[in-house]
């Protein structure tokens, strides 16, 4: 279609931002009742929207040009179904009327049949600050991430060619100061108060500006409650859940979600109850509950497919996936993964598409195929810099480093991790930060050199405790734990392994809990004290039945295992290994299967049974050469000479 290559011509010239990315979205979003409000600033790219938009309906569209404040239509008088509104707001210099004109759409919000309308804003800088002025219900949620519309593109001629910002249009500091000059004012209005946090505190989340983003949502939220705003009222409290779970604290974000789920369910808004439900769906991810959170995920997806949400259906399809994978069920959650990269595809959402991505690499990693897993990860990367997603891009140079760490190559893992690194101290993301100087120090580790180790995961610890990031706290002790550990120190690592699992317990993660306990047991073992091992051990792995993880089940029927051999019950021991054996081939996990190939192996070696124990380590060398782990395959195949030259 003419119209079509016209309108992608113009919106991926220099001088118009995020223009990929819309032209990319805008052929799959048009497939219902839609309400255009279109304001920007060249007259050529004006006047194609406006036709695209008359295309796309085949006339079925009426269209209102906002010359002066006369001209506003009371277009909620029309019939909505199947139907194109569009407001043309082209060359208005007066923000008068482009506030009279967002008050009206405010006044009229609930006169909308639900989910029979979608808004689309395309406007200048003057355009959303009056939208900020005056009509927070119709723009919130996208700021909040809390998804209100389904897209928004800032429109600005005067911009310099990739200088791009985040449709947080104000710079954070300046709403600070914008907001403590309105709070001196005479008489500041509590409605317009309201906004203002409300508004400072998303450009604050965006940020990471957590601790400063929760002050002023907790005063929005006092001020929503006494003006009887239930939708600000929710988004508040929902904004609130999202700090709380990204400083590590699942259970105080449980329940702003809840809350903030009930007063959707009041309302009737369904895109909001979806919303909480997959926040909520997270958090019991979060807290090592896979049942819990599949039970709310997939109550999310059925409101989004029933009100035609492709986008939430492709980040809950994601989700899910990512859970089935922590269960360690690999080929389900490649199934989701897949589909939630289709629907990526069909809506254009290029980052959506890269995170999914980089989720199958990692997936592929799990499964032992790290040249399938780099081939994901690097398309993850090369979209992540085409749409210039910095984030995005150290998550993938992180995850790349991962697996070449894991295929051997430590050298050229620390240098994916170092530029990761440098990226998130570039857009001053400090969880991520703390991530990648805990990736680094098990690198270190890994090496072989537990001092610089031993640095990274301090300076990480650091900044956890800086951001009041939980989870990461607990982390870094139980990885400071295992060097004590290695360093011949038990008793000091004791010490960091019990904090991490005090963490845990406070915060509610199960699994974080049970990979402690399993730790503590080890260390019991280390000192000889092998019934208190087989207790801790015993521990980790209900807790791991209760929260359905069948990795983690593995990998402590292994460890049980070994302890009965330590002990000289070799029949107890093989019983576990071959129980941890069962479960590594039920969820396809090759490096497990190896491992556990080869202890059993060396087990029929102490009994004496050299073609039994051949046969074991036989098959656990097959597999490591498979996932190229040549460390293992040197170890297997010296004892597999060793025992064949014995029984000569």
């Amino acid at each position: 279609m003419q119209k079509e290559s016209n309108l992608k011509k113009l919106l991926s010239s220099k001088e118009f931002i995020e223009s990929k990315r819309f032209a990319e979205q805008i052929l799959h979003s048009f497939d219902q009742s839609f309400l255009a409000l279109v304001s920007v600033d060249s007259q050529d790219l004006h006047q194609e929207m406006v036709q695209f938009i008359k295309d796309l309906y085949h006339g079925n569209t009426e269209v209102f040009e906002i010359a002066d404040s006369s001209s506003i239509p009371d277009f909620f008088t029309n019939k909505f179904e199947n139907k194109a509104i569009i407001l043309s707001f082209y060359n208005i210099s007066d923000t008068k009327i482009l506030d009279r004109a967002v008050r009206t759409l405010m006044f009229h919000r609930d006169d909308i049949p639900e989910n029979s309308l979608r808004h689309f804003y395309l406007g200048t800088s003057d355009f959303f600050q009056s939208v900020l002025r005056n009509g927070y219900d119709l723009y919130s949620r996208a700021n909040a991430r809390y998804r209100f519309h389904d897209m928004q593109l800032l429109v600005n001629s005067d911009l310099k060619e990739n200088e791009t910002k985040s449709l947080n249009i104000l710079d954070f500091e300046d709403k600070l100061e914008d907001l403590e000059n309105y709070k001196r004012t005479k008489k500041p209005t509590k409605g317009v108060l309201l906004q203002k946090l409300l508004d400072t505190a998303f450009s604050g989340i965006n940020i990471s500006s957590h601790i400063i983003s929760l002050k002023l949502l907790k005063e929005a939220l006092q001020i929503a409650k006494k003006l009887k705003k239930p939708f600000e009222t929710s988004v508040a409290l929902g904004n609130i859940g999202l700090i709380f779970r990204a400083k590590g604290d699942p259970d105080e974000a449980l329940k702003y979600h809840m809350q903030a789920l009930e007063i959707f369910k009041e309302i009737g808004y369904l895109e909001g109850k979806a919303t909480a439900l997959s926040n909520i769906g997270m958090i019991y991810s979060d807290k090592g509950d896979p049942d819990k959170a599949l039970e709310y995920l997939k109550q999310a997806i059925d409101i989004d497919m029933q009100i035609g949400y492709l986008q939430g259906q492709a980040n809950i399809l994601g989700n899910i996936g990512l859970i089935y994978r922590g269960q360690g069920y690999l080929d389900k959650a490649l199934e989701y993964l897949k589909q939630a990269l289709e629907i990526d595809k069909q809506i254009g959402y290029l980052q959506g598409q890269a995170n999914t991505l980089s989720n199958i690499g990692m997936i592929y990693r799990d499964k032992g195929d790290p040249e399938k897993a780099l081939e994901f990860l690097k398309q993850a990367l090369d979209i992540d810099r085409q749409i210039g997603y910095l984030q995005g891009q150290a998550t993938d140079l992180g995850n790349i480093g991962l697996i070449c760490n894991a295929k051997g190559d430590p050298d050229e893992a620390l240098k994916y991790h170092m530029q990761a690194l440098e990226i998130y101290n570039q857009i001053g993301y400090l969880r991520g930060q703390a991530n990648q100087l805990g990736n680094i120090g098990l690198i270190n580790y890994d090496k072989g050199d537990p001092d610089e180790a031993f640095k990274y995961h301090m300076q990480a610890l650091e900044i956890c405790k800086q951001i009041g990031y939980l989870e990461g706290q607990a982390t870094a002790f139980g990885n400071i734990g295992v060097i004590y550990y290695d360093k011949g120190d038990p008793d000091e690592a004791f010490k960091y392994h019990m904090q991490a699992l005090e963490i845990f317990k406070q915060i509610g993660y199960l699994g974080g809990q049970a990979n402690q306990l399993g730790n503590i047991g080890l260390i019991y073992s280390n000192k000889g004290d092998t019934d208190e091992a087989l207790k801790f051990l015993m521990q980790a792995l209900e807790m791991f039945k209760q929260i359905g993880y069948l990795k983690g089940q593995a990998n402590q029927l292994g460890n049980i295992g070994l302890i009965y051999s330590n002990k000289g019950d070799t029949d107890e021991a093989l019983k576990f290994l071959m129980q941890a054996l069962d479960v590594y081939n039920q969820i396809g996990y090759l490096s497990g299967q190896a491992i556990t190939f080869g202890n059993i192996g060396l087990i029929y070696r102490d009994k004496n049974d050299p073609d039994e124990a051949l046969k074991f380590l036989k098959q656990a060398l097959e597999i490591v050469k498979t996932i190229r782990n040549p460390k293992l395959s040197d170890m297997f195949s010296d004892e597999i000479q060793k025992i064949s030259q014995q029984y000569k």
